[in-house]
Parts: structure tokens; C-alpha cells; sequence
């Protein structure tokens, strides 16, 4: 019992520090204007007025509610909250519940709203009781803090809501509130963060407090956060992409991005108008503003004829009734925020958001289908493997032969060709998300080093300039790490090593050295030790790889002592691309004999 409770702990206290360097810089207190943008001048305030004139006369006294409790501790603050919402909410389809089980919905780190909002149906039984598919709202009550908005405290809001994210794939925004003591706090998170109100006292503004839990009751599924264009049928969801054509979506997501502000990617396997089949990918995310639309760069490429990409069927930047869904004009209503809260105090290294927050860009909500492969983790075979590594390093060198610099080459990005390619290729890439246009320097994207500590290349850990060779190396630090860490069919192996935890991090120059170490001759021989036995034929194409990104040099000053990796760039990168073709080649050959 004490290992269960210890272990929880343990994953809570590394959720609080992954929200922690997820959202610092971008969570904002005390916006003014919040309440009156939220729950004012709606199309249901008329019964929320009625419903306070109600409670005025059999529940108000000057002094705030009659039935306040002397001791405001948690307890006590749930138990008031429940007597009064009771009576607030008498005429609606909606309540406010407590979760029945210690862990809402087999959420992992041992914690739960202690408060959320759930739809009913007839008889007051709710639809899926203590699970996130049905959480509306979700809320923390607590005793009277010194802080209302102390890290700790939105942390803990966040981490519920990052859970009603992974589990509700059709969530554009969240809604939220504290209440500590009797100081309330409302608040909306997004893929680029949150805001919150003001902080009020439910005794002294009691209008505000009814005008907030009952509003919350009252409104339609698109202003509490869910995205009206996908739409729910007996077979799945629909969605209308251009030009006007419907498509078919499996009704849950293969993949949803685990962060919460970012781009959120969402995926649902997709069928055709008129096509039985779903052999394509309808994908969702929030991309910032200034950076280039990864839809956009797919249909140049696809109209220019590159190869070894992903096939491209269309894009949009979504509009909701004709308003383009961005995060500060439609979400946050134009509301102006102040300065972020410090979530974190400089322990940990920044990696993720562009510094700046929602000052720094804003995002907007896209739309994109292309064509379906299997996950290069799947693989079936060491030939198989090769072959899809073959076809995308090809596709890259296409696509960098049109001006275009992927930068993002990571085990999710690498497609197994799973129907027949008009290029012949086995293998594709996905997803431009964080693509450049070559010579496109003020991009942020090109700011931004994108992609996992253990693929990336060591000179982008270092802060190099990205450039092809790096995203060359990626796609040899990826097949390494799939043949240490993978068997065919995708089961996994966990390495009787701490040599790949290093090549992780915790910080940029730490993952750079341990990689480094690692790439000289000898290094990399204690590195193909620990490839699978089923993957011990390719250790001579990891050998030829090695040798040619990581040619030995001798110093000059001293050509008898020691010789230094060298990572740079070769300018002309053909000659790279056709080393690196021919190795694969050759491989591929061994192995079909």
C-alpha cells in the first residue's frame, strides 16, 4: 500500500514539474473584462437574472449568503457549494458532481477535481459517471488561501484540464474555476495557455458567482469549448473540408498530443465521400500565427512533384460561422492580458513554447488530410524498415531540392506506405508542422529546435544553425534507437543501459555530450552492443552511416595525438543524400537475399 501511495506521488510530483515547463509564461491572472466577456449579455442571461432574483430573496443577506460557513475550511466550502448549486441549477439539463472513484476516469497521477460539471439524463443518472468523455467544467475548491493564484493551486486546475483534453478530442478550450475560501477565480485554458478573471469575493459579488455556475449550466457545447464543425453521426464524426466535400472520421482519435499548450495535434483515421475505406488522416492543430501553414507547404510540394511525402488532399484554416477560430480574437474575445504568472523559478530548462507567451505569437486553429501510413515503429521486417527509411530520406531530399527543410525527424513523423505510391516509395513523411522555406530565416520556426533530445542531431542540441545534414543525422539517430528500443511488430525493449536515458537530456548541452561520446568509433561500438538480436544484421549500415556524418579529422597542431568529431555541414548536400542512398541500397539488397 505504501509502494502505491509512494509511486502516485512520484507521478503527480513529475506531472506538477511537466505543467510547470509547459505552461510557465503562459498562464495569465486577473484579466479585466474576463466576466463580463463570458457570462454577460449572452443569449440565456435572462434566466441567469431570474435565478439570482430567486436566490436574493431566500438566500442572500447584506453580508453575502446566509448559509456561509463560520469555518471556511475545504469541507466545509464543498458541502456550501453543493447546498447552493442544488437550488441554482433546479431547471437544468446539466449538475454538478464529486467524483465517485479516488482517481477520476484512471487518470494516472492520483489526483481529482473535487468539483466538476456533467450532463444528466432522465432520472439524474449521468451519462458515463466519473469519466473525462463528460466532464463540462472543472473546478477546485479549497479553504481560503493567501494566494488565489499561488503556482501550486493552477497546477492542480491544469492538470485536470489537460486530462478533459486527452480524452475529449473535439475540445478547443476548457473552462475552469477556483474557489478558495470565498475567493473565486474563472478561468479558460487553450493550446496557447490560460486566463483567468479577476479574483471576487462570492459574498460581496454574489451576482458574479450565479452568473458563473449557472452560466456554465446553461451553455450550448461551442461556448464551452467543443468544435462545432465536427459533427456526430451513427457511423462517426463528419466534417466539411474544401471544396465542400464531406468526409468520415472513425469516432476516436489514433493520436492526441499529451501536452496542452501547443499545437494540440489531433488525428482521426478519415474515408472519402463515396469510398469505403479509411485510408487517409484528418489532423487538427493549432499552429502559431507567423509560422508558415504546414497545408500550404504540402500542396506546393505535392503540385511541384515531390516525392516520399505525404499525399496531399486538403487544407484549411477552420472558421466557426465564418470566423476564423484563432485563440486571442475568437477564444479569448480580444481580451488583453497582463503579465504571466512564474510557474517555474529558472530550475528547469525551457524547450518548448517560443519565449513570450501570447506575445510572442498567436495560434490558429488548421485542418489537413492527407494520405494513411503505418507508423515506422510497426514495422514488420528489417526489410520493411529499410525500405520505409529509404523512401523518406528520398522524400527529404526531394522536398529540400524544392527549397524545403523538414526539421522535425522523429519516430511519429516516418510513414510506412501501407497502398500503392505513384513515386514507388515504400516509406513517407509527415507532417511540415515545423518545416522552413530554405533562406526563410526570419520564420520563428527556424528559431525553434524542434523534435525529441534522443533524435535530435548534436549540432541543433548545441544551437547550431539547422541545416540538412542534422536532419540526416535524426533519421540515423532514429533508426539506432528503433533497433535498440524496438522488435518487429512494435513491442518494445528496454535497454540494459543508462546510455540512451543520457542521450535524453536533462538539458540540451548534456543530451549533445552524451551523444557525442557515443558517436566516435569506439563509442559507437558499445552503442551496437545493445542493438536486438533481431536487429543485429543491420549493424553494418549503422556502421556506414556513422562514418559518413561522422568522418574523424586530426587536429592540426597536433595530428599525432588526438582526432575530433567532426559534424559539420558539407555544403553541397548531394553527394550526402547519394552516400547515405547507397548505403541503404545495399542493405536493402543483402537483406532480400
Amino acid at each position: 500500500m505504501c509502494t502505491c501511495i509512494s509511486l502516485a506521488a512520484k507521478a503527480r510530483q513529475d506531472l506538477d514539474q511537466v505543467i510547470r515547463g509547459e505552461l510557465d509564461g503562459l498562464v495569465y491572472p486577473n484579466t479585466p473584462g474576463f466576466m463580463d466577456a463570458y457570462f454577460m449579455g449572452q443569449e440565456w442571461s435572462p434566466i441567469v437574472n431570474r435565478v439570482f432574483g430567486r436566490v436574493t430573496l431566500t438566500h442572500l443577506s447584506p453580508t453575502g449568503w446566509t448559509a456561509w460557513p463560520t469555518n471556511p475550511d475545504q469541507e466545509a466550502v464543498v458541502s456550501w457549494f453543493f447546498s447552493c448549486v442544488r437550488d441554482l441549477l433546479a431547471d437544468t439539463t446539466r449538475q454538478y458532481a464529486q467524483p465517485h472513484s479516488p482517481t477520476l476516469g484512471n487518470s494516472t497521477a492520483n489526483r481529482k477535481p473535487n468539483v466538476f460539471l456533467r450532463p444528466m439524463v432522465h432520472g439524474g443518472v449521468t451519462v458515463n459517471d466519473d469519466d473525462w468523455s463528460d466532464v463540462l467544467v472543472v473546478s477546485d475548491l479549497k479553504e481560503a488561501q493567501k494566494d488565489p493564484f499561488a503556482p501550486a493551486l493552477v497546477v492542480d486546475l491544469v492538470s485536470y484540464v489537460r486530462l478533459v483534453f486527452q480524452k475529449q478530442h473535439n475540445r478547443r478550450f476548457v473552462h475552469a474555476f477556483n474557489l478558495c475560501g470565498d475567493q473565486m477565480q474563472c478561468w479558460v485554458f487553450h493550446r496557447g495557455g490560460g486566463f483567468a478573471s479577476e479574483s471576487f469575493s462570492v459574498n460581496k459579488n454574489p451576482e458574479l458567482f450565479v452568473s458563473a455556475v449557472v452560466g456554465y449550466a446553461l451553455m450550448s457545447p461551442t461556448e464551452l469549448g467543443y468544435d462545432p464543425t465536427l459533427t456526430v453521426g451513427t457511423t462517426g464524426l463528419h466534417v466539411t473540408i474544401p471544396p465542400s466535400q464531406c468526409i468520415d472520421l472513425k469516432p476516436s482519435a489514433f493520436f492526441s498530443a499529451s501536452s496542452m499548450a501547443a499545437r494540440g495535434t489531433t488525428c482521426w483515421e478519415a474515408r472519402l465521400a463515396g469510398e469505403t475505406e479509411f485510408n487517409y488522416v484528418c489532423k487538427d492543430s493549432w499552429r502559431g500565427d507567423k509560422y508558415t501553414s504546414e497545408g500550404l507547404l504540402l500542396q506546393e510540394a505535392h503540385r511541384a512533384g515531390v516525392e516520399g511525402i505525404a499525399e496531399y488532399i486538403s487544407h484549411e484554416d477552420v472558421n466557426i460561422q465564418s470566423v476564423l477560430d484563432d485563440i486571442s480574437g475568437h477564444i479569448m474575445k480580444g481580451l488583453k492580458v497582463g503579465d504571466p504568472l512564474n510557474l517555474r523559478p529558472g530550475q528547469f530548462e525551457f524547450t518548448g513554447q517560443p519565449k513570450g507567451g501570447l506575445h510572442a505569437f498567436d495560434r490558429i486553429h488548421t485542418r489537413l488530410v492527407t494520405s494513411k501510413g503505418l507508423p515506422i515503429y510497426q514495422f514488420r521486417s528489417n526489410l520493411e524498415l529499410l525500405e520505409a527509411f529509404r523512401g523518406a530520406i528520398a522524400g527529404h531530399r526531394s522536398l529540400l531540392r524544392y527549397g524545403i527543410l523538414h526539421r522535425d525527424i522523429s519516430l511519429y513523423n516516418l510513414m510506412i506506405t501501407l497502398q500503392p505510391r505513384h513515386d514507388g516509395y515504400k516509406g513517407f513523411l509527415i507532417d511540415l508542422d515545423l518545416a522552413v522555406r530554405i533562406g526563410s530565416e526570419r520564420n520563428p520556426a527556424s528559431e525553434h529546435r524542434p523534435g525529441n533530445f534522443g533524435r535530435m542531431a548534436i549540432g541543433v542540441l548545441g544551437d547550431e544553425t539547422h541545416t540538412y545534414r542534422h536532419d540526416l543525422e535524426s533519421f540515423f539517430h532514429l533508426l539506432v534507437w528503433i533497433a535498440v528500443h524496438y522488435l518487429p511488430g512494435g513491442s518494445t525493449v528496454v535497454p540494459e543501459t543508462t546510455m540512451f536515458d543520457d542521450w535524453m537530456g536533462p538539458t540540451h548541452a548534456e543530451a549533445a555530450m552524451a551523444k557525442k561520446n557515443c558517436m566516435n568509433p569506439a563509442g559507437f561500438e558499445q552503442v551496437l552492443a545493445h542493438f536486438t538480436e533481431s536487429a543485429a544484421e543491420l549493424k553494418p549500415l549503422a556502421r556506414k552511416l556513422r562514418k559518413i556524418l561522422f568522418p574523424w579529422k586530426r587536429k592540426r597542431s597536433f595530428p599525432w595525438r588526438k582526432t575530433e568529431l567532426f559534424t559539420g555541414t558539407a555544403p553541397n548536400p548531394e553527394p550526402v543524400y547519394l552516400a547515405f542512398l547507397t548505403a541503404f541500397d545495399a542493405a536493402i539488397v543483402g537483406l532480400r537475399r
